[in-house]
């Protein structure tokens, strides 16, 4: 996946309208996996909570697209450092 895509479609998944890029595409990476990995805390916390099955099932669906979405992420920060 593209640098530029994968900040696209986070920026997207996370609702983020006003997320500005950094300077370079590593430091913007960098910001949106901290907050890809709240975002994986939160719903995790949620799904622990008492919840309908739908519910649940919803949690864990989110769940898995976030964890998805961070290994791309830090594919591609190891692609910077090479």
């Amino acid at each position: 996946m593209k640098r530029g895509n994968f900040i696209k479609k986070v920026t997207q998944l996370l609702g983020l309208k006003d997320f500005q890029s950094r300077e370079s595409d590593e430091k913007s990476i960098k910001v949106l996996l901290k907050k890809l990995a709240k975002r994986k805390h939160k719903i995790a916390r949620n799904i622990k909570k008492e919840t309908s099955k739908r519910e649940r099932e919803d949690l864990l669906e989110e769940l898995e697209i976030v964890q998805m979405q961070i290994e791309k992420g830090t594919k591609i920060l190891k692609a910077f450092k090479k």
